[in-house]
């Protein structure tokens, strides 16, 4: 092999090596990119949660916020958590319709119904979101940790401790 062959195997050794980090760089460019409107999405949902559990009602916020999440959803995350939301903004609509005076056993069961779904709804939405972080993480990027990824995913939870 002269030298001449061996420079241009090197050559394409090291273009080769660029294209792949470049790809990889670009991958994590569009996670970190989407990040923000995913914790957008998950603070719509987290904000219908909170209504619902700790307000104890269905009000007009509460299907915005889900109508919102629908929206930024159908983007960003699964097709199981699209349908999933899909439908708990449905059964919202739904409860949120009924006059008062109708509020029956009925409704008290699909409020606690609507309560559930949202929460497995928020934990799938912050867990797909914080595996997004990790495989960014271990991609090579820096500036993200475990320590990072457990920051986040207390920032994103529901629960007014963090929990």
């Amino acid at each position: 092999m002269t030298f001449e062959a061996a420079l241009c195997i090197l050559a394409l050794s090291v273009s080769g090596v660029a294209l792949l980090v470049s790809f990889l760089a670009r991958r994590h460019a569009r996670n970190m990119g989407l990040l923000s409107n995913r914790v957008r999405a998950i603070n719509h949902v987290r904000h219908a949660l909170y209504d619902v559990a700790i307000r104890g009602g269905v009000r007009h916020e509460t299907t915005t916020s889900l109508g919102n999440a629908c929206q930024l959803a159908s983007i960003l995350f699964s097709k199981m958590i699209r349908q999933a939301l899909d439908e708990a903004h449905k059964l919202a609509l739904h409860l949120h319709s009924l006059p008062s005076d109708q509020e029956t056993e009925k409704y008290r069961e699909d409020k606690g119904q609507l309560t559930d779904s949202l929460k497995e709804i928020h934990e799938a939405m912050v867990k797909e979101t914080t595996g997004v972080l990790a495989r960014s993480a271990l991609s090579g990027s820096t500036g993200l940790s475990s320590i990072g990824i457990g920051k986040v995913r207390r920032r994103l939870s529901w629960k007014p401790n963090g929990g």
